[in-house]
């Protein structure tokens, strides 16, 4: 019994650590052949007509409004580039042309972004960067969002990954964040302590 105090106490000050401060969302995408759009990007330097732009989504709703940070940390891409972008979109993916439709906001890196109350900024040469987007979004509770992670480089497909860090919970098939995984391992804990005595 004695045991059980302390871990209670430990739980419910992990319990309100997810709750009163911001939520944290470690996110690896895997961007494949499976979807594309032909013909948004050209390259001068391939002899190929058919360039595809590839991309995956995540299709999201937030639990409280604010400003969600969605930085790229890193990338395995195989054109080698680190340029990527998140492309925001209000509603479902179905709902939408992704790629070709202008999105609701947009993130390319620290220079180039607009929408989502992050302002309107391009200010710098594409052709001479190729950084990863970082950015901080508005997002309204209660509103469904599709998320475009893609690099804008001709036929390019890997993984990017990234967090998403926000004052609230994204309803979405994303993995938990780390409190909660740390909480349920700490239950664990308790039960199996509580059923040696």
């Amino acid at each position: 019994m004695k045991i059980l105090i302390p871990l209670l106490f430990i739980s419910t000050a992990l319990i309100a650590n997810v709750f009163l401060n911001s939520v944290s969302y470690d996110v690896t995408v895997d961007i494949g052949e499976s979807n594309y759009v032909e013909g948004f990007v050209f390259d001068d330097n391939s002899e190929e007509q058919n360039i595809k732009t590839y991309y995956e989504y995540i299709e999201f709703q937030p639990t409280a409004t604010g400003f969600y940070d969605f930085n790229n940390y890193s990338s395995s891409l195989s054109s080698g580039t680190n340029d990527t972008s998140v492309l925001l979109y209000e509603g479902f993916a179905l709902d939408n042309n992704l790629i070709y439709d202008m999105p609701w906001a947009f993130n390319d890196d620290e220079y180039t972004f607009f929408g989502g109350e992050q302002g309107d900024s391009f200010d710098h040469n594409f052709e001479e960067t190729s950084l990863p987007f970082d950015g901080s979004i508005s997002l309204t509770i209660g509103q469904d969002y599709t998320a475009v992670f893609t690099s804008f480089d001709p036929n390019t497909t890997g993984r990017i990954q990234f967090t998403i860090q926000g004052p609230g919970e994204l309803q979405a098939n994303i993995p938990e964040s780390m409190h909660i995984g740390l909480l349920m391992g700490l239950c664990l804990l308790a039960i199996t302590l509580i059923k040696r005595k």
